[in-house]
């Protein structure tokens, strides 16, 4: 029996808002210093940015981002290259899964997989809230055992799955994929700017691991 449980109610100790960011930021000099060395690359792509600004010509990183209006921590994607570029972990301790992948007998992967992509509503509905939804109108999944992967989406460049979703995939020993997409003429520039500097590719590339690693899901559909 598979438990058809809400991956949205959530377990945890509480934190103060902001109670441990101090004791995990760290700087990257070597990829601050190429982020701010290819600046005019970057400002070629004419994508809205949220996640990153700009003080003093110093390029930072706003940690506003992973709460809504209302002080609420929320699960958020990284909608422009800058902001991939930029991220590093320890700003979000609550969007850090708990659950491991668990084990599953028959191993779903000796055989022909099953594979569901989540595309509701362009994501990061109700699921967004990390501290759990009390409401019923929600999209639930509850055939964990037919399936083998599960693909969070949305449309934006780097969608990273909520963390009620990783931990659900997780308990029932499915994968948990996040989504890398590019679209029309932005995602055009993005990879004009990306393939111009190979450098710069491989930091992407990177990023893309360390936040795979850090949100500990278990890789990438590329679209």
């Amino acid at each position: 029996l598979v438990m058809a449980d809400n991956p949205f109610s959530l377990l945890f100790e509480p934190l103060e808002h902001g109670e441990r960011e101090s004791d995990n930021t760290s700087s990257n000099p070597a990829l601050e210093s190429l982020v701010k060395s290819l600046s005019p690359l970057l400002d070629d792509v004419d994508i809205e940015t949220k996640e990153i600004y700009l003080s003093d010509g110093e390029r930072t990183i706003d940690k506003s981002i992973h709460y809504d209006d209302n002080g609420v921590p929320v699960a958020s994607p990284l909608s422009t290259l800058d902001s991939v570029l930029t991220w590093q972990q320890g700003h979000d301790d609550m969007s850090v899964p708990c659950v491991p992948l668990c084990p599953r007998i028959p191993n779903p992967f000796s055989e022909p997989n099953v594979i569901i992509c989540h595309d509701m509503m362009g994501g990061y509905t109700k699921d967004r809230f990390i501290q759990g939804y009390t409401g019923i109108d929600e999209y639930y999944f509850y055939h964990w055992q037919h399936i083998s992967a599960f693909i969070y989406f949305s449309h934006n460049l780097v969608t990273i799955p909520p963390v009620g979703w990783t931990n659900a995939a997780h308990r029932h020993g499915v994968l948990s994929m996040g989504t890398l997409i590019t679209e029309w003429q932005d995602g055009a520039k993005i990879w004009s700017t990306l393939l111009h500097n190979e450098s710069m590719l491989q930091i992407f590339a990177q990023q893309l691991i360390a936040i795979a690693e850090y949100y500990r899901f278990d890789g990438w559909l590329i679209n």
